[in-house]
């Protein structure tokens, strides 16, 4: 409990709750999609000791996504 003598109404509850919900379920929705861009070589990641990992674009496939980043059907379907 990171503010144990907080305070709130029926309101903030629930927007704290749909926004926890929300969160959680992108990060589900969201990490497949990375992992895919991870093994198709558009992302690399860099992972430190105790932090979480960073994404980051393939600088190799830079002019390439940046093309498909501007096609009118989109870019990539996993």
């Amino acid at each position: 409990m990171g503010h144990p003598d907080a305070v709130a109404d029926l309101e903030d509850i629930v927007r704290w709750r749909l926004l926890e919900q929300w969160v959680q379920r992108n990060l589900e929705e969201t990490r497949p999609a990375l992992d895919w861009l991870v093994s198709a070589g558009w992302l690399t990641i860099r992972a430190t000791a105790g932090q979480r990992p960073l994404f980051m674009l393939n600088p190799d496939r830079r002019r390439e996504a940046e093309r498909l980043a501007l096609q009118p059907d989109g870019p990539l379907t996993p």
